[in-house]
C-alpha cells in the first residue's frame, strides 16, 4: 500500500478506537494502544510499502491476538 493510504487508513482507525477500544491511544509515531498489561502499535514503514503491526503482552497468545485485531483494522480501511 502507498504512503498516503496507510496514513489515512491509521487515522481512519484512530477515529474509530474510542468506540473499540479503552486502551490510551498515542499518534505521535503512527497509533499506539497502551493498556496496563500490553501494548499494540501500528505504523507505515518509511522506507518500505508496508504497515508494520507489533505487540506487547503477557503471552504470545495475548501478543499475536493484538496483532491480528489490529491488522483486521487496517485491512477494513484500506
Amino acid at each position: 500500500c502507498g504512503p498516503h493510504s496507510a496514513h489515512r487508513a491509521i487515522e481512519r482507525i484512530r477515529a474509530r478506537l474510542p468506540d473499540e477500544s479503552d486502551g490510551e491511544l498515542s499518534a505521535t509515531d503512527g497509533l499506539r494502544i497502551d493498556w496496563p498489561d500490553r501494548w499494540v502499535h501500528v505504523r507505515p514503514s518509511q522506507t518500505e510499502q508496508i504497515i508494520r503491526v507489533i505487540s506487547e503482552a503477557s503471552t504470545d497468545a495475548e501478543a499475536q491476538r493484538l496483532v491480528d485485531w489490529m491488522v483486521r483494522m487496517v485491512e477494513r480501511e484500506l
